[in-house]
């Protein structure tokens, strides 16, 4: 568990346990454990709105401390403890979404060919990504990797796109 996981942990453990102490009639003690929640998932957010505002730009971080702080001044703790949780949950699920999206997309890049087979002059050439114009006819042969979008001009082929479309099954294409 990283140090992320455990600063979302850790509040999340005091307000269980401020829900079970109002649950046995300890009104205070679930009252403090809100507002030390909304303390603690409200200062990495409140950091940030401070030094956005501080350079002109009103961000969803001071809008989330703003709405924090309205719950804590007027003494709903629950509120403020929620919306700060819910916001710092949000942003932990969408840092975890886009890194194991820039995972997926730097193996696609990683078992992408960096060269085509092209046709130049009548000849089959091998020729760098980079150099494949629009309208240049490239072969693909049983087994080889489709460098480059394109249309199937001659011939029949069953290609696998699923490591694009995220299909499971593989899609086969005559003409």
């Amino acid at each position: 568990m990283g140090r992320r996981e455990l600063k979302i942990l850790i509040p999340v453990i005091i307000i269980a346990i401020g829900w079970i102490a109002k649950w046995m009639g300890y009104i205070q003690v679930f009252n403090v454990a809100m507002l030390v929640a909304a303390l603690v998932f409200g200062y990495d957010v409140g950091k940030s709105a401070l030094l956005s505002l501080r350079y002109g730009i009103i961000s969803i971080n001071l809008l989330v401390m703003i709405a924090a702080i309205g719950g804590i001044y007027l003494g709903e703790y629950w509120e403020a403890a929620a919306v700060t949780f819910l916001f710092v949950f949000g942003s932990y699920l969408e840092a975890r979404a886009l890194g194991k999206t820039r995972d997926a997309l730097a193996s696609l890049i990683k078992v992408a060919p960096s060269t085509a087979n092209v046709i130049r002059d009548g000849e089959i050439v091998e020729a760098d990504i980079d150099e494949v114009t629009t309208g240049d006819v490239v072969v693909v042969r049983p087994g080889e990797k489709v460098p480059v979008d394109g249309v199937i001009v001659k011939g029949q082929a069953a290609i696998d796109e699923a490591t694009i479309t995220g299909e499971s099954i593989p899609r086969s294409k005559t003409v």
